[in-house]
């Protein structure tokens, strides 16, 4: 869509091999995207992608990683829950330099989010996973941590109770 006028569509023309890689640069198959890129004005024809970025959003429009993260945003979105996404951990030097999947804001104490995706065969990851665990489990009192082993569990863990 025009920017400057959204009933009139804009067409744009996009190199396959950029598509391609744009494609596989994130772990989620399938949209909602956010679309980005810069174009080049050619003198003939549609203007031509240069540089592509292709985003996986939820349906309410949270940047998401996975498919698993996907499903729990939407759930936290439907809940309307009070989560902080992207953050900084100058701000959360008891993390260690981990950047956990979100934060709930609307818990006393705030309470760190996880979402574990991966399969069993990627040692890894589940090595990471297993020191995250321990680590966020740790930090009583002063976080809560709640996490989704989604893998395993197919179903969503209730989320913890809003303070009041």
């Amino acid at each position: 869509r025009n920017p400057l006028d959204p009933y009139t569509p804009l067409a744009f023309s996009v190199d396959t091999k950029l598509l391609k890689r744009a494609l596989k640069s994130n772990r989620v198959s399938d949209g909602p995207y956010i679309v980005a890129g810069f174009a080049s004005k050619k003198n003939r024809g549609l203007p031509r992608i240069d540089n592509l970025a292709i985003i996986p959003i939820n349906k309410y429009g949270v940047v998401i990683e996975s498919s698993y993260e996907r499903a729990l945003y939407d759930e936290l979105c439907n809940q309307e829950r009070l989560v902080q996404r992207i953050h900084d951990t100058k701000y959360h030097p008891k993390w260690k330099g981990f950047y956990p999947d979100g934060l709930f804001i609307d818990t006393t104490p705030r309470t760190i989010i996880e979402v574990f995706g991966m399969s069993k065969s990627m040692e890894d990851y589940h090595e990471t996973k297993r020191i995250k665990i321990d680590h966020y489990s740790s930090l009583k009192p002063h976080y809560g941590f709640w996490h989704w082993d989604a893998y395993r569990d197919a179903e969503i863990p209730s989320f913890p109770q809003k303070k009041n």
